[in-house]
């Protein structure tokens, strides 16, 4: 069965809440590269990109020029069952971007499992798994944070991230801050590669004091030795997400032991295929995933849980809270819905989701 199209469409989204990424606050509205993969059968399969360019590099509109000159010329006229074939089709293009390339493998899972009648998980080889939402708190001040986990809590809530590195003369106070808050909550603590080592051992009786789970990403990617040093004294457990952009890197932290949980997010591989691949590597390497996510809508975190639930080396909670507590209605419902802060994946065939017809005109 023949690919006979493939468009995009770029929406604005309202942010129902404002978040922080790096110290910079995120609100307003959100553009999202949606996709759209049509067969000679009238099946057609929905996928979408990241488009926070501080975390990909690409904005939707730059994410939709590679759908749109590249990858959808590539695959049109391609059995869309065959994907062992489109993804050499695009391996001829060895420097293509992960998030758009993703978009369009989501689009691809959900029509072939739209035409055997099953849902997307199930296609995969997966299961419809609940999953426990992991909820980022961002802001600086320690009496917000308070605020917001007692918040979260009441809807259900029990494992809280807490973004750090900021602010560091309060990241102590706001660590406090949760712990009271939320006395039998997991923590996790996330730098985002902003950590300095004597901050890490400022804040290391903190973090001890109040039972943080692990600590992620202390320092920028790429900086391996200093990763390796500080596993030398640092107590507690290390996740790395920004270090981990493909199975090389999966690889390399596993056999050096540079961290306990390694974050994947499906839209950095690419592919679901590559995704459950590293996670099974690090799972020969003794070590955890965490499901990671970015910015995507439901469509996206229906089909990110359908990839992660493949694998069975993951971590309690996980980052898929975003499309239903911070981004507006994105003008479709479906997929994976929430319920007492737990996500669970539908029965329908595909991701459970359609896109309006009239934004692929």
């Amino acid at each position: 069965m023949r690919i006979t199209a493939v468009s995009t469409a770029v929406r604005s989204v309202i942010l129902q809440e404002t978040q922080f990424r790096r110290g910079r606050p995120v609100a307003g509205t959100q553009d999202i590269l949606f996709v759209r993969v049509e067969t000679e059968s009238g099946h057609v399969g929905f996928g979408e990109a990241s488009s926070w360019a501080i975390f990909t590099g690409l904005t939707a509109n730059a994410s939709k020029v590679v759908v749109d000159e590249i990858i959808g010329p590539e695959i049109t006229g391609l059995d869309v069952s065959r994907t062992h074939e489109i993804a050499r089709a695009l391996d001829r293009y060895p420097h293509l971007p992960a998030h758009p390339r993703s978009a369009v493998d989501m689009a691809l899972a959900d029509v072939n499992a739209r035409i055997l009648g099953v849902p997307t998980y199930r296609l995969l080889g997966g299961s419809d798994a609940s999953w426990a939402l992991s909820y980022s708190i961002s802001e600086a001040e320690p009496d917000a944070v308070r605020s917001i986990a007692e918040t979260r809590i009441g809807e259900g809530y029990r494992i809280f991230k807490l973004k750090a590195g900021s602010h560091p003369e309060l990241d102590g106070a706001r660590i406090s801050a949760l712990r009271h808050a939320a006395p039998k909550a997991a923590i996790r603590v996330d730098f985002n590669g902003s950590a300095t080592e004597a901050g890490l051992r400022e804040l290391s009786p903190v973090l001890q004091t109040c039972d943080v789970d692990f600590v992620e990403q202390p320092y920028p990617a790429g900086q391996w030795g200093r990763m390796r040093s500080t596993r030398a004294w640092f107590e507690s457990r290390i996740a790395l997400d920004e270090s981990i952009g493909g199975e090389d890197d999966v690889r390399r932290v596993g056999e050096d032991g540079l961290a306990d949980i390694i974050a994947l997010k499906l839209g950095r591989f690419g592919s679901s295929s590559r995704l459950i691949e590293a996670g099974t590597l690090a799972a020969r390497l003794g070590m955890s995933i965490y499901a990671g996510a970015m910015n995507e809508s439901r469509l996206g975190m229906s089909a990110s849980a359908a990839t992660f639930s493949t694998l069975d080396n993951i971590v309690e909670g996980c980052d898929f809270y975003y499309p239903y507590t911070v981004l507006g209605e994105p003008g479709f419902t479906g997929g994976a819905e929430v319920v007492d802060a737990e996500l669970r994946l539908g029965s329908d065939a595909g991701h459970g989701i359609d896109l309006p017809m009239g934004w692929f005109v």
